[in-house]
């Protein structure tokens, strides 16, 4: 047991050492010019978008005896989504943008009675 420990705590010192030879960093020579610095990005301008989805639910419904019909029912619903947005946005500080959108969707189901 005490050897496995001596040998552990050796090998740790050994690794240790080797690493800290490896975080000396070469000097460098200063740079007479300066990177530039990039330009803010800009926000400010018109935009368009589009969507498309699907629309898809089901449910069971179980009823009893006391009603006139019983059984089980399933109801299952398809359909799609779509829609377009528009806007422009007006970005008049670094840290500030103000915007205008408008848009229009539609959402259209098929609903389907399976017995």
């Amino acid at each position: 047991m005490k050897r496995g420990l001596l040998a552990g705590a050796a090998l740790a010192a050994l690794t240790s050492a080797a690493l800290a030879a490896d975080l000396r960093m070469p000097a460098k020579a200063p740079s007479a010019i300066a990177a530039p610095v990039p330009a803010a990005y800009d926000w400010s301008g018109f935009y368009l978008g589009l969507n498309y989805g699907t629309a898809i639910a089901q449910s069971r419904v179980h009823t009893s005896a006391m009603n006139d019909l019983f059984g089980d029912v399933e109801v299952n619903d398809a359909g799609l989504t779509a829609g377009a947005q528009a806007g422009y946005n007006w970005q008049f500080d670094p840290n500030w943008l103000v915007g205008v959108e408008g848009d229009i969707g539609y959402l259209g189901t098929n609903r389907r009675f399976k017995d």
